[in-house]
């Protein structure tokens, strides 16, 4: 069963939205698309959908603010970096010390831009199709 189905159905079967179920968090932007179709398919629009990646797509639709998708959270491009970086120390063993104390930190915070109309212009440079 596909993640459009399960979500038409959802919609299709769920009734009226309550106050406690203004918004959809979608994981990823590409996937997104099937959600917003099933959104339309649907007829559903008592809700926003907040999505996740910075797609080219995501942004034109939060620039043309006529769908439920009000925003996306942009991956930080040094994410992937980040994340081997601490892999690597993990794996010799050593500490971080150039990030903080003298043991690897239990997390690690980076930054990630939430992207809306307001700002989508500054962003769309830098999405992916």
């Amino acid at each position: 069963m596909s993640i459009r189905y399960e979500l038409l159905t959802l919609l299709r079967d769920h009734g009226p939205l309550s106050r406690a179920q203004l918004a959809v968090w979608n994981l990823d932007d590409d996937q997104g698309i099937g959600v917003e179709a099933a959104i339309k398919q649907a007829g559903r629009r008592a809700f926003f959908m907040v999505g996740g990646a910075g797609s080219m797509h995501a942004m034109q639709e939060i620039k043309a603010d006529n769908s439920v998708l009000k925003a996306t959270v942009v991956y930080p491009s040094d994410m992937s970096a980040s994340a081997v970086k601490l892999a690597r120390l993990v794996a010799q063993n050593k500490v971080m010390g150039d990030l903080v104390g003298q043991d690897l930190p239990s997390s690690v915070s980076l930054f990630s831009a939430t992207v809306t109309k307001e700002n989508v212009d500054q962003y769309l440079p830098g999405a992916f199709s």
